[in-house]
């Protein structure tokens, strides 16, 4: 995995600890996930993932992410990476009000 944009933002949420949240876009090589136990296609993916910033540690939750194949490639390219970022603002409209609704997350910044 490489990340190849990413934005952070202050957050609150009703019920729990978590206060910032990563939205990123990242190529992945593809293969077996081993931990979720899934082949894993080849390509560019758009992360969010709720975080606890506290006392310089970064803690997360299990499962309460998401990530989205958006674009499978055989390779990765300069011109691939560009391609994707151009997409984030497209992606971030798409994904993150539904995230937020589904967690009950608020922007604060």
């Amino acid at each position: 995995m490489e990340k190849i944009a990413e934005r952070k933002l202050a957050i609150s949420a009703a019920g729990k600890s978590w206060n910032e949240l990563t939205v990123e876009i990242y190529y992945d090589l593809g293969g077996m996930n081993y931990f979720s136990g899934k082949q894993e296609r080849r390509g560019y993916y758009f992360s969010l993932t709720p975080e606890t910033v506290s006392h310089g540690m970064r803690t997360y939750e299990s499962y309460t992410g998401m990530k989205v194949l958006f674009q499978q490639v055989k390779r990765r390219t300069k011109k691939q990476d560009a391609l994707a970022v151009e997409k984030f603002g497209e992606l971030w409209d798409k994904y993150v009000p539904l995230y937020c609704e589904k967690y009950g997350i608020r922007i604060v910044c």
